[in-house]
């Protein structure tokens, strides 16, 4: 288990546009100096890694169910002396305070999750963020061109759940917004070897504009 979990980054590498993927939603999050920043299922590290060396300024905080993937981050941020916190945890169970973050990032996650369970991540997810913070996503949504609703059959054999069909299905932004989120706005669509990754930006409003 843990060879396969070495090879994570290095197969990812060769077979997503995953470098390019982690560039754009981190300035599509438009992280300023002060903000405290989360990466749901953050697996290896490799996004906030990326982030704490373009800006020292920020408060991080990797949360990653799988004990292994965790080690392997939390290694790659010591030999890099990065400060970063890594915490097991899962979106389901976000082990953090309430309104603790600015920005919540989360990358190729949700498909895994059921549709019941993807509104328990989005709701902890909500509960996390400040009113006015931001949840930025990027993971497999509908297919925006034919080639790519043929190469998506691939998912659904590889990933044979509601889950990633809830996802092929276009019901992302559907679902932040039943959380409570506002300004749901899809901002990508990408081709890639196994389908369309879409990003999704939505915002917890503040308190008193939930109350209008």
């Amino acid at each position: 288990m843990q060879a396969l979990r070495a090879l994570y980054d290095p197969v990812f590498g060769l077979t997503m546009p995953e470098r390019r993927l982690r560039s754009m939603i981190l300035e599509q999050a438009g992280i300023e100096t002060g903000h405290r920043v989360l990466d749901v299922s953050c697996g290896t590290g490799s996004l906030l890694m990326l982030l704490s060396g373009r800006n020292h300024h920020t408060a991080l905080v990797g949360v990653e169910p799988d004990a292994g993937m965790l080690d392997i981050a939390a290694k790659k941020g010591r030999e890099a002396h990065r400060e970063i916190r890594w915490t097991s945890g899962s979106a389901l169970f976000l082990p953090l305070q309430s309104q603790a973050f600015d920005r919540v990032l989360t990358m190729f996650v949700l498909h895994h999750l059921d549709t019941t369970n993807k509104g328990d991540a989005r709701a902890e997810i909500f509960r996390v963020l400040r009113p006015g913070g931001q949840l930025h996503i990027a993971d497999w949504g509908k297919p925006h061109t034919i080639l790519m609703r043929i190469a998506s059959i691939s998912l659904k054999v590889f990933e044979p759940s509601d889950g990633v069909e809830a996802n092929l299905l276009g019901q992302l932004p559907e679902l932040c917004a039943h959380a409570g989120f506002w300004g749901v706005r899809q901002t990508l669509d990408m081709s890639t070897t196994f389908g369309t990754v879409t990003m999704f930006s939505a915002v917890r409003p503040a308190e008193s504009a939930r109350a209008m």
